[in-house]
């Protein structure tokens, strides 16, 4: 299929992509949320614990609860999507990654960038 010719693209099948969509980000926020309520009740319970062999995981807790608290979220969320990739930690994919839009286009789906057409052909 060339860039211009779109031959079985149908209203209908933008619909049912939306809809996918819209249940991956159900499942996705699902996951999530069980697995921030599993780690917040931890650090809510080692932050409540009197143990002396804890204080070290004590004031960790404190620290990284007392940080996220005052850093606004939209600066966090930058640092990690702009940060993270910059570091090229061990693992990361060497292809580009569409992680918020590439030139202001706002947030999209993280997976490789694809050719852009160049013209007809």
């Amino acid at each position: 299929m060339t860039c211009g010719s779109r031959s079985s693209a149908t209203p209908r099948r933008g619909y049912y992509s939306v809809g996918a969509a819209i249940w991956l980000n159900i499942r996705m926020f699902l996951v999530a949320e069980v697995l921030i309520l599993a780690f917040s009740l931890v650090i809510a319970l080692i932050r409540q614990s009197t143990s002396p062999v804890l204080f070290p995981l004590r004031v960790l807790g404190v620290i990284y609860v007392d940080f996220f608290r005052g850093v606004p979220l939209l600066l966090v969320i930058l640092a990690i999507g702009f940060g993270v990739p910059a570091l090229q930690p061990p693992g990361h994919l060497h292809q580009p990654l569409a992680v918020y839009g590439g030139h202001g286009a706002g947030p999209v789906l993280l997976r490789p960038t694809s050719p852009r057409c160049t013209g007809p052909g």
